[in-house]
Formats: C-alpha cells, sequence, structure tokens
C-alpha cells in the first residue's frame, strides 16, 4: 500500500463558502490527485488585487513549500487558465513557450506535464487547480476528470444560496 501524499493548506481568504468551503476543497483534493496518478496537485486562489495567484491547498512531495507561496496571475500555462478561463495540458511543460519554470526554481521541484483547470463561479475565475507529472501525461479523461472537480470546487467556494433548502442548509422553520 502506498503512503498518502503529504497535504498542506492555508487559505489567504476566506470564500464566501467560509470553513465549511475551505476544510470541503482541502478533503477533496488529495484523493484526486491519487486517482489521476499525478506527483502534486494544487489549487491556487486569485488574488486579484495582487494580480497573484497564491497557492491555496497543495497535495505531495512539494505541498509545504508551495502553500502560501505567490505568483503573478498572467505567467504561464496556470496564469493562461486564470486569465482566459480556459484549461491547460503540456505533457512537455519544459518546451513549451507557454510554460513558467518559476515556481520549479522556487521549490527545486521539475515539472515535467502540468494539467490546470480554472475554477469559475459567476463572479468569475477565483482559483486554478492544478496537477502535475503524471506519466505518461495527462489525457482528455484527466481534464474531465479536472473540471469536474473544479465545478465542485466552485460550487463549495460559494456556498449554499441564502434561504436554500439543502441538506447543507436546512429550513429553520
Amino acid at each position: 500500500m502506498t503512503e498518502p501524499l503529504p497535504v498542506a493548506a492555508e487559505f489567504p481568504f476566506d470564500p464566501p463558502g467560509g470553513a465549511e468551503a475551505k476544510a470541503r476543497i482541502a478533503a477533496a483534493l488529495p484523493p484526486w490527485v491519487a486517482e489521476l496518478g499525478a506527483a502534486e496537485g494544487s489549487l491556487l486562489v486569485c488574488d486579484d488585487r495582487a494580480g497573484d495567484l497564491i497557492f491555496a491547498v497543495s497535495v505531495g512531495p512539494s505541498a509545504r513549500e508551495l502553500v502560501g507561496l505567490r505568483r503573478p496571475i498572467d505567467d504561464g500555462l496556470v496564469g493562461l487558465a486564470a486569465s482566459f478561463g480556459q484549461p491547460q495540458i503540456s505533457n512537455t511543460a519544459p518546451a513549451d513557450p507557454d510554460f513558467d519554470p518559476g515556481v520549479d526554481e522556487q521549490v527545486g521541484s521539475t515539472t515535467r506535464s502540468l494539467l490546470a483547470a480554472p475554477v469559475a463561479t459567476p463572479q468569475g475565475v477565483v482559483a486554478v487547480l492544478t496537477a502535475i507529472n503524471r506519466q505518461p501525461g495527462f489525457t482528455a479523461d484527466d481534464l474531465a476528470s479536472a473540471q469536474r472537480l473544479a465545478q465542485q470546487i466552485a460550487h463549495w467556494w460559494d456556498g449554499p444560496p441564502p434561504h436554500s433548502h439543502s441538506p447543507e442548509n436546512p429550513d429553520p422553520a
């Protein structure tokens, strides 16, 4: 049996869904990364005021070094996903002209393949879900999986609608 990947989480600010959203997001990442067979995965939160993406949750060997790290929102493949709301896959990341090796340089890792899926709410892209280093590379099925999780994260991010009569927010009457 393989050992679970290390997990680190530190949200720079509370999503509208609050502590419950943060807990659900942090709990969803490890099984998703394991299911993909990726070496690492992260959720980077958009800080529009600073123009940054911030590693809020990370799973994998570099998790502790990544959490809290800031990158310009317009850098690299992850920045493209955030800026244009379009998913990105590169199975030859170092050779990709849009790849930014800055994170690798900061934490001493090597990205060979990368998947990035924007997390979009009605207010726009709020985060980017990423996974790296799946062998032999990421597939269309992996992208579909990432997009499903990104949609779920967006739902948790916003929290239940006011006066919702869902199990998470029962009718007070």
